[in-house]
């Protein structure tokens, strides 16, 4: 019985007025009673000390708080704030711990915080005054600069409000101050992109060309743009990303769409192991579930609690642990709604009714089974649920770890205690696996054989994707169709710089074009379907997934691969389609190029339009908060800077950022 305890009533007249210490009891409706033997002490929980009294606005300060009773209740019951800031609890006992939280203010408080402790609903106590929050500590420079590569140097460190820091950490990472530079620059540039594309555009552009020059007199041009570490190389990749919008809502999303709706069915038809992550049927060899398991297809006619009497049929399978289960009936009963307006799996409980009586089922249970020191997930067979069965799918009030409802969750975590899970293949125990390694010759040619066996499973699943693969390669590497004009433009502009170096060949133009928009637009896409539909993708169809990606990466290559017995099985996969892909890439480049240039005009017609539908859905207040925190973290530099720069002064630059500064922070300034 779990029930929530009121507040203490005033005693009878023959009970003295400080009694606090009661025994429970449990009255029944037939007239029956229980009482407890043990005693159920009221009593006031009372803060007095909080101890450090200050710590850095960004938070993360560990405080403990001292007083009298202050382990009333249990640790789920109590919470903490710092004003109103909240306060992670950490331990629970005769004194409590919790880190602090981010100060969320533009200006830190000038005086200390109240830290109130809450138990439940309307209990609490607090410290007045009690901690402080200070601006974050600064660093105003380090010594030495420079250090031999096998590290060692001791590193001092110069500044302010270092004292609020608990555990220090210093590492020295590759990113400085200039990788700074480039992602607050990249902030200002897309800003600048809302407003004014075609700057934006003319950014881009001078940007490259000094990329190009640099990596062209390195002797290296076919390194150009093939990683995102310069703000150039981030810029297109937006650019990119803004400019095919249109095309890839109109053309390429839905190939692209019924590929993972293609690839989730294939490998939801099969059993999938829940607890590896490996499915029968699937692209990826690493992610294949080798065993035979034994399964069979049911149908199960599910009704929604309080959503009418209509029950939904819903294809699962026998061996599919409860939680596989209810993600089929969600994507099933919500089909119609996008992933993120769906019940979650931890939201709901799944009710069987054979007969008079229901049953929640569950992962795991008191009816689990165990082998050794493993428990087996439950499966719609280990309950023995029929074909045509009726479930009820009902929202519950408190999520747990395993989705049931609060009288099982004391009992799963009982059972959990000291064991190891396990859905459809049971690993391999110790023992087990000293025998394996010292097995015969003719036990692991036997295993590669077995191998290869599988090897026709993944061409089966290779075989009925393959329409929806080559329909979503053609959408996006077809000339003769539908080319956005950014595409056609950028490339011009690549064939026109690459006739300006003397060492740009065509392989080196080919790379170019391929690190630009399939390798990193494309790809990108198609291995994160998630980034442009409402969708959720799996770990065993990102496996998938995976495998078809780096078949479009290779079809984008001029090497070309020899492949033997050895070969990955992704490669060996399509190897029969890899020389079309290429030549679909090759003609795609070569499409392109014969169509008629897009000119500067039209392209700035074509960034307006573009700038035009987006210009709402875009938020440039973020941009602008983001580039004015580097401004203030160094703000005294640039004023001395843009007092120096002549074009600022003309442009009163200086008394500018000083009235951002006033309005935003009330900085002292000259006005």
């Amino acid at each position: 019985v779990v029930c929530e305890i009121g507040p203490k009533r005033t005693p009878p007249t023959d009970l003295p007025l400080g009694n606090t210490d009661g025994q429970v009891e449990i009255e029944l409706k037939g007239g029956g009673k229980g009482t407890s033997k043990v005693l159920f002490t009221y009593r006031d929980p009372r803060a007095t000390s909080v101890h450090p009294s200050k710590g850095p606005a960004a938070g993360g300060t560990v405080i403990t708080i001292q007083g009298d009773f202050l382990d009333t209740a249990t640790k789920d019951d109590v919470r903490v704030s710092v004003g109103t800031v909240p306060c992670e609890v950490l331990s629970f006992g005769e004194g409590i711990t919790c880190r602090t939280g981010r100060y969320q203010g533009s200006k830190v408080p000038s005086e200390p915080l109240t830290v109130t402790v809450w138990y439940g609903k309307s209990t609490s106590t607090n410290v007045s005054a009690a901690f402080q929050y200070f601006d974050n500590p600064k660093i105003a420079d380090y010594k030495p600069k420079s250090s031999f590569f096998c590290g060692g140097r001791r590193i001092v460190v110069f500044g302010s409000g270092f004292e609020l820091i608990q555990s220090a950490m210093m590492k020295v990472v590759s990113s400085s101050d200039e990788d700074s530079v480039k992602a607050t620059s990249l902030e200002f540039v897309e800003t600048a992109f809302n407003k004014n594309d075609t700057y934006y555009t003319d950014i881009m552009r001078t940007l490259l060309l000094d990329l190009m020059d640099e990596h062209v007199q390195n002797k290296n041009p076919k390194l150009m743009l093939r990683r995102s570490e310069t703000v150039v190389e981030r810029m297109l990749c937006n650019w990119m990303s803004i400019c095919l919008y249109q095309f890839l809502r109109d053309t390429a999303g839905e190939p692209l769409y019924k590929l993972f709706k293609a690839l989730k069915h294939q490998v939801e038809k099969g059993p999938v192991d829940a607890k590896l992550k490996k499915a029968k049927y699937t692209l990826n060899d690493t992610g294949l579930l080798g065993d035979d398991v034994e399964y069979s297809v049911l149908t199960l006619q599910v009704l929604v609690h309080g959503e009418g009497p209509d029950a939904t049929l819903v294809k699962v399978l026998n061996c599919d642990s409860i939680t596989q289960v209810k993600e089929k009936i969600i994507d099933q009963v919500y089909r119609n709604l996008p992933y993120s307006q769906r019940p979650k799996v931890e939201s709901v409980a799944l009710e069987w009714r054979p007969g008079s009586t229901g049953q929640i089922l569950s992962d795991l249970d008191l009816t689990s089974q165990k082998e050794g020191r493993w428990k087996r997930f439950n499966t719609l067979a280990h309950y023995n649920v029929r074909d045509n069965a009726t479930l009820i799918l009902s929202k519950v009030l408190h999520t747990h770890p395993f989705h049931q409802h609060q009288d099982l969750h004391d009992e799963q975590n009982a059972l959990l205690e000291d064991d190891n899970t396990f859905h459809l293949v049971r690993p391999t125990d110790e023992i087990d696996e000293g025998k394996s390694k010292r097995g015969s010759m003719k036990d692991k040619a036997m295993t590669k054989a077995i191998t290869e066996i599988y090897l026709t499973r993944l061409l089966s699943v290779k075989g009925t994707l393959q329409q929806f693969v080559d329909d979503f390669f053609r959408s996006v590497l077809c000339s003769s169709s539908i080319v956005p004009p950014a595409v056609k433009y950028f490339f011009d502009f690549l064939d026109e710089q690459a006739q300006r170096h003397d060492n740009v060949d065509e392989e080196t133009l080919h790379i170019w074009k391929t690190n630009s928009l399939p390798l990193r637009f494309w790809v990108n896409i198609l291995r994160n379907p998630h980034f442009i539909f409402d969708v959720h993708v799996t770990e065993v169809v990102d496996a998938s997934l995976h495998v078809i990606a780096q078949t479009f990466m290779d079809a984008c290559t001029k090497t070309e691969h020899k492949l033997s017995r050895e070969s990955p099985s992704n490669k060996l996969l399509y190897a029969k389609e890899i020389s079309t892909y290429k030549k679909m890439v090759d003609d795609y480049y070569s499409g392109i190029r014969q169509m008629v240039p897009v000119s500067d005009q039209d392209m700035n017609t074509h960034l307006a339009e573009v700038s035009r539908q987006h210009t709402e859905k875009l938020n440039t207040q973020v941009a602008l908060h983001h580039l004015y925190q580097y401004a203030s973290k160094y703000y005294d530099a640039i004023i001395q800077s843009l007092d120096e720069d002549p074009a600022a002064k003309n442009k009163q630059l200086t008394l500018r950022l000083q009235q951002v500064a006033a309005a935003l922070e009330n900085k002292t300034t000259d006005l």
